[in-house]
């Protein structure tokens, strides 16, 4: 995940719903969905974080999500207005 100018590492574990939980290396907890956009060919994505060591405490980001060609990394840019936030999901 990236914040800013800076890169850490997180543990998201995925439903077959679209919904999402995990954890930084921080400490900050989150909670998200995939819902899939009516072309096929992307995600509207949302993500919560916990109030605890996230740099959103709290804040609900809406934004929306891409797949790579081989189905192998998962890019999320979302945003609340003030600011954004870009994460990477890769296997």
């Amino acid at each position: 995940m990236t914040s800013g100018t800076n890169i850490i590492s997180a543990t998201i574990k995925f439903t077959t719903n679209g919904n999402f939980n995990g954890v930084d290396s921080k400490g900050c907890n989150m909670i998200g969905k995939f819902t899939p956009a009516a072309s096929g060919r992307y995600y509207i994505s949302t993500i919560t974080f916990g109030q605890i060591n996230c740099a959103a405490a709290g804040e609900t980001l809406t934004g929306n999500s891409i797949l790579d060609d081989n189905d192998n990394n998962l890019l999320l840019r979302a945003t609340n207005g003030s600011g954004d936030i870009g994460m990477s999901f890769g296997s």
